[in-house]
């Protein structure tokens, strides 16, 4: 399903690269920890799940 939510925090650091992310392609690809705080009505979402992000940009006015 689609979750609605907000970014709550990203570290300004990044963290580590992860097994996923050993590859010659994605070696430039680094994992930052954040926290998204999500609209869960059906509490479908579980703490630890992986998940994909898609995140969209601010928009200023």
């Amino acid at each position: 399903g689609v979750y609605k939510g907000q970014v709550g925090f990203i570290s300004p650091v990044a963290e580590f690269t992860p097994k996923t992310v050993e590859t010659r392609e994605l070696r430039t690809a680094l994992v930052y920890r954040l926290r998204i705080i999500v609209d869960n009505p059906d509490g479908g979402l579980r703490q630890g799940m992986p998940v994909t992000v898609t995140l969209e940009a601010a928009h200023s006015s």
